[in-house]
Formats: structure tokens, C-alpha cells, sequence
């Protein structure tokens, strides 16, 4: 039992080491009252989905929750996803990325922008909303971004896909999937 704990500290010492030059993610949590029940369930799975490839790969992501507060569905629902919700890797705060860091620094990666991400800044941080929205809330956090005055960008998926409606004008990605392709992107 000793030995394992050891090796989980010590994993645990690695896992920071590699945090400090990972890219900077945050998932904005504080985009709750836009989701039904279901919704909110889905996004901690999701979440959670996250973390776990996050810890998984070699170069791991500084991945955190923002705008996470305790007396929340969001918060409840990880709670009761993950028992105790309490991993070392799992980091949450109530403040958001921009509470933080000076806006210039901060990009919110929304399917709305007419910006298309094609590079990342290791000096910026990256926000995904931490939102599913089964109804799509058309521009909800591009709309958010820009009354925060907060640059925005899409990620190249047309530039990458094939998409099958010429009509189609933004594509909402699942958080797990869009943590997972920033993932592959730093390796």
C-alpha cells in the first residue's frame, strides 16, 4: 500500500511538472442557467472525459475549471459523476480566466468567431464553455466574449472536414472532443 502511494505521489509530482509548460485551457463553468438538467449532466461527463485524456497524454494541458462554484448543478453533477470530485489533477476555482489574466492574454474558442485558430501561444489561455447546448445557442459565447472584450476564435474544423451543408455557418464540438484535439495538437 505504501509502495502505490508512493508511486501515485510521485506520479502526481510529475503530472505538475508537466503542467507548468503545458498550453493553458479553461472550461468557463459559469455558463450553467443556459442548460437543462440533462444538458448540465452531459457537460460532467464530458468534463470528466476531459481530465481523463488530459492525464492520460504525454504532454499533458494546464487544464482547469473556471467559474465552478460549490452550491451548483455543474457542481453536484461532477460530485456525483466522480466520486468526491476531489483528484489532485481536477483543478476549479470560482474565478474566471479573465478575473485572472489581462484580456489581451485570454482567447474563448467559440464556433461563432470569424476568427479561425490556426496556431497556439503558449503565453495565451484558451476557454471552452463549458456548455451543452442540445437546442444550440447560436453565438451565446461569442456574445459573451465580446461584451467581455475578450478576443475569440474558432477552431479550423471546415478547414479540415469535409462538412456536408454548404449552409452550414458554425459547428458546436463537444468540450471532451475540443480538449481532445488541443491535446493531439501539443504533442
Amino acid at each position: 500500500m505504501r509502495m502505490k502511494r508512493l508511486r501515485n505521489g510521485e506520479a502526481l509530482t510529475t503530472l505538475i511538472t508537466r503542467w507548468k509548460n503545458g498550453l493553458k485551457v479553461a472550461i468557463d463553468c459559469s455558463l450553467q442557467e443556459h442548460m437543462s438538467d440533462k444538458e448540465i449532466t452531459m457537460t460532467a461527463h464530458q468534463t470528466l472525459y476531459s481530465f481523463a485524456a488530459n492525464l492520460r497524454s504525454q504532454n499533458p494541458l494546464f487544464l482547469h475549471l473556471t467559474g465552478l462554484h460549490s452550491d451548483t448543478r455543474l457542481h453536484r453533477a461532477l460530485n456525483a459523476t466522480w466520486q468526491g470530485f476531489s483528484n489532485p489533477a481536477l483543478r476549479a476555482s470560482e474565478l474566471l480566466p479573465y478575473d485572472i489574466h489581462p484580456p489581451q492574454d485570454v482567447v474563448y474558442l467559440s464556433p461563432d468567431s470569424e476568427n479561425v485558430l490556426d496556431s497556439l501561444d503558449d503565453r495565451k489561455v484558451y476557454v471552452i464553455g463549458g456548455l451543452v447546448d442540445l437546442c444550440v445557442m447560436k453565438s451565446l459565447t461569442q456574445f459573451k466574449a465580446t461584451q467581455l472584450g475578450l478576443h475569440t476564435a474558432c477552431l479550423p474544423v471546415k478547414e479540415y472536414m469535409r462538412v456536408s451543408s454548404s449552409s452550414v455557418h458554425h459547428i458546436n464540438l463537444p468540450i471532451n472532443l475540443v480538449v481532445n484535439m488541443l491535446i493531439s495538437v501539443t504533442q
